[in-house]
């Protein structure tokens, strides 16, 4: 029985049966019933139900004030008792059996006793760690959707988004959230929990409703799961209804898109979502016209009696620990279950099948120092496995719920990616989840970490709106009905169930910003939202302009050069060196205009100096490589003329101004220093013909963009780099060309078929190696068997910085990467008036007999720096 009167510090309840064992107390409370109290109480109107008259259970109020010594007295006169009863309670205080003792204890907070009685503390002594402040322009609001048992919902929306009414253009999509707490502890209202749904809303933006259920052990599972049916079916009825005139909440009527709506908790809350999504999916619990257009699963509790690797070998220092978890399992679950029952392990031996369920895009957001971590790769593992949309997005640096904690870096990525997240599964509502054509359109399967977000800076960004044909859509994820009525919708075609062709559907797919489908045909959707985030700033004193190097193309390169007195006016000896800039993007998204490449290029026109030329190229899949290539080909024999006009006067001016073509640098980012790679190649080879016009002094890659079929030990040394492996798995079938593996030569430079560098005269390189990058272990290799050639090679690692730190916001690593690079141009390898130290230990780079190697500490700790030059 609940009583909302006796909760809190002042008051916990217990449930006694007859059979039970006498209460015995050290202080025995007062037995009450309606009427009476302690004589010296003043106590609220403890307003219990009358029992029926052959009940046979009594409660026990234990108040704060209702202490004394003594046996208790039996006051039963208020509650009809039938006369068994009473003899069965009579018993029961002259028992002489031992009293109740702790059976399970957390944190002090919950206890459950062997009686089956719980008794409850205060939380806050668990409480995370403030502050949670309200969020300016949200409003919120508590409504009852089961006044059975007295459960709520808060109810947050923009203040922008007030007054909607029906103006569908206006309205938002509708986010429901669960909380967490094991099942056991915390409720919707608590400030994590209330804060995080303030931010959401603000920030999405989007109408969240933070849901309350039962909790265990009073309420064990499968209660919570019941509330949220119970939940849905309300929500149900919002949709239905027309507005506050119809019984409608006004707040929902007005703001809420009920088409587009996630289901998310942090959790057992995340635990909860899966359940709800699954009965959505499979029928059992009907929600039309609410469409579930996906969910998110933050930090999930989920269980199993087979230990994952995260908890054979939890983190250290991290409070939720496999024996709390096993504790919360025991308190929650249905008395005499395991860890392997399906409310726990969602692929236990008795857990139902989620193959055939058409399942919504799914986010799992995994925190790396999680014992629980193994749990969620899994998840996310197995839908993928069964061919459903899921992405996978690690924060290994962060703990158990910290989507819920004070606001951080972490929490701001975690932001944009539900962001991104909320956009991407509209569109794929109305694109990939339709049998309405007959064909079987091949789920994405994504996988974001926090590598990923610095190797891939993109984001799906709807180029057609279809929130207007989701309008009129059932929902698509609940029953063959819906999905049968909804149209296939690709590009700016819709398909209905009635045409004879069945449409394409996705072959490959890449972060949803490229999807090649299998007609051949590609849709390209907006790369800025998810671009690193600013500022890029304009540089002082540096001019920029472009210039046509293949006008049956239409590509273009972006010059860069100091407006400084005396470059500028070209005067004798103040020519600069040309570093030549290919932009990165895994050969499938970028350009050179962006706003990260345009300022990095600034910066190293300002501060080399130097002229820099950033150099467009075609992009896979519509032009795979080699295309990429040729048009470097294409763009040095341009530069070749116009070293070869400075006499002729038929020359960029420009470049007749302030190049020094005699010192020219070939350099490039992540796909862009592949590129560069293949460039010097070829020019080494002759392949390419520059001289006596151009001579290539050096090349320099930047977090260099290779593959092999063969794994390095970076790509495949944990979970989080097996992930983001999978990722880069995706791109290079759409880049290489079709059939080929990733030994191709523009893949792998030492693979079986690669042409042999070791006759070659390649000018000194410097390889730029973040040490956070997964695919770092390709740029130690490639370093590594150029000194193995008796090349000039330098190494300079950066050890806490993410594939593509170049070309971010400008930071202190940054600036020392420009230093290098300076000293690099201006003075050639192995220039560096540094001390030489020991080679710091495993340092994953082998050193032949045919060079010799320096180890350099250069700058601050984060760096370090090899040089490699020819015996």
């Amino acid at each position: 029985m609940e009583h909302p009167w006796a909760t809190g510090k002042a008051a916990r309840e217990v449930n006694v049966l007859p059979h039970h064992r006498a209460i015995e107390r050290k202080s025995s409370p007062t037995w009450q019933s309606k009427r009476a109290c302690h004589l010296n109480a003043n106590c609220h109107p403890p307003s219990l139900p009358l029992l029926p008259s052959d009940s046979i259970a009594v409660v026990l109020l234990v108040h704060h004030h209702c202490y004394h010594e003594g046996p208790p007295p039996l006051q039963m006169g208020a509650l009809p008792v039938s006369p068994q009863s009473r003899r069965s309670i009579a018993t029961i205080m002259s028992s002489d059996t031992a009293p109740p003792h702790v059976v399970e204890d957390l944190f002090g907070v919950v206890q459950l006793l062997s009686d089956g009685s719980v008794v409850r503390g205060d939380e806050s002594a668990i409480m995370p760690a403030g502050p949670f402040p309200d969020v300016p322009g949200v409003q919120w609001k508590d409504v009852v959707y089961d006044a059975t048992r007295g459960l709520k919902a808060r109810v947050y929306r923009p203040a922008s988004a007030t007054g909607a009414g029906a103006d569908d253009a206006r309205k938002l999509p509708v986010l429901v959230y669960f909380h967490g707490g094991g099942y056991c502890i915390r409720e919707y209202d608590q400030p994590p929990f209330h804060s995080c749904c303030q931010r959401i809303a603000a920030e999405l933006p989007a109408v969240v409703l933070n849901v309350q259920y039962r909790r265990a052990p009073e309420h064990r599972l499968p209660a919570a799961v019941d509330d949220a049916a119970t939940f849905f079916s309300w929500l149900r009825t919002q949709a239905t209804a027309l507005g506050a005139a119809t019984g409608g909440e006004p707040w929902l009527a007005e703001s809420a898109d009920f088409a587009s709506t996630f289901v998310s908790g942090v959790s057992a809350g995340a635990n909860l979502a899966h359940h709800v999504v699954v009965q959505v999916a499979s029928g059992q619990l009907v929600v039309d016209p609410v469409c579930v257009a996906g969910y998110a699963l933050f930090s999930a509790f989920f269980g199993s009696v087979e230990r994952v690797a995260s908890e054979a070998g939890p983190p250290a220092g991290v409070s939720l620990t496999v024996e709390t978890t096993d504790k919360f399992w025991r308190l929650a679950l249905p008395a005499g279950a395991t860890r392997d029952h399906p409310l726990a392990n969602p692929f236990g031996p008795d857990s139902p099948g989620l193959e055939p369920l058409p399942l919504p895009p799914a986010l799992v957001v995994v925190p790396g120092r999680d014992v629980l971590c193994g749990h969620m790769l899994r998840y996310a593992a197995r839908l993928k496995e069964m061919g459903k949309d899921v992405e996978l997005a690690e924060f290994p640096g962060e703990r158990h719920g910290f989507s819920k904690g004070q606001w951080s870096e972490a929490t701001e990525e975690l932001m944009r990616i539900l962001k991104r997240k909320f956009k991407r599964a509209l569109r794929l509502a109305l694109v990939g989840f339709t049998r309405a054509s007959g064909a079987t359109p091949i789920p994405l399967s994504l996988s974001y970490t926090s590598d990923t977000a610095r190797i891939l800076p993109i984001i799906l960004c709807l180029t057609r709106s279809c929130r207007d044909l989701a309008k009129s859509s059932p929902q698509p994820h609940a029953n063959d009905k819906c999905s049968h009525s909804l149209p296939n919708v690709v590009g700016d075609r819709c398909i209905m169930s009635g045409d004879a062709t069945p449409a394409p559907h996705v072959v490959e797919d890449f972060f949803g910003v490229v999807r090649l489908l299998s007609d051949g045909s590609v849709l390209r959707g907006d790369e800025s939202i998810l671009m690193p985030v600013g500022p890029f700033p304009d540089i002082p004193g540096v001019q920029w302009k472009d210039a046509v190097y293949d006008a049956a193309r239409g590509l273009r390169v972006r010059l860069y050069r100091p407006s400084s007195s005396p470059v500028a006016a070209g005067e004798e000896g103040s020519k600069l060196p040309v570093l030549v800039y290919f932009h990165g993007g895994g050969y499938c998204i970028g350009a050179n205009d962006q706003p990260m490449f345009h300022s990095i290029c600034q910066r190293f026109a300002a501060e080399l100096p130097a002229v820099v030329l950033s150099v467009q190229y075609r992009l896979a899949p519509e032009h795979r490589l080699p295309a990429a290539i040729d048009d470097a080909a294409t763009f040095f024999s341009w530069l070749r003329a116009q070293a070869a006009a400075l006499g002729a006067g038929g020359a960029e001016p420009w470049l007749a101004e302030s190049a020094d073509f005699s010192s020219t640098f070939v350099s490039g980012v992540s796909a862009g220093a592949n590129l560069a790679h293949h460039a010097v190649v070829q020019i080494a080879a002759g392949q390419i013909a520059l001289a006596p016009a151009v001579r290539v002094a050096g090349y320099v890659l930047f977090s260099a963009f290779f593959g092999s079929v063969e794994r390095t030990a970076t790509e495949s040394g944990s979970p989080a780099c097996a992930s983001t492996t999978a990722a880069i798995d995706q791109l290079w079938p759409m880049v290489l060309p079709v059939g080929t593996t990733r030994d191709h030569p523009l893949a792998n430079p030492f693979g079986p078929e690669s042409p042999g560098m070791e006759t070659l005269p390649l000018p000194p390189a410097l390889v730029v190696v973040p040490g956070l990058d997964t695919v770092r272990g390709h740029m130690y290799r490639y370093a590594a068997r150029l000194e193995e050639m008796g090349k000039a090679v330098e190494l300079a690692e950066f050890a806490g910085e993410q594939h593509g730190f170049s070309v971010r916001q400008w930071g202190e690593a940054n600036e020392e990467l420009v230093r290098i690079l300076k000293r690099f141009v201006h003075q050639g390898p192995g220039a560096a008036p540094n001390r030489v130290v020991r080679a710091p230990a495993g340092m994953p780079m082998a050193m032949g007999n045919g060079g010799h190697a320096l180890v350099l500490q250069v700058g601050p700790p984060w760096h370090r720096f090899v040089m490699c030059s020819p015996g």
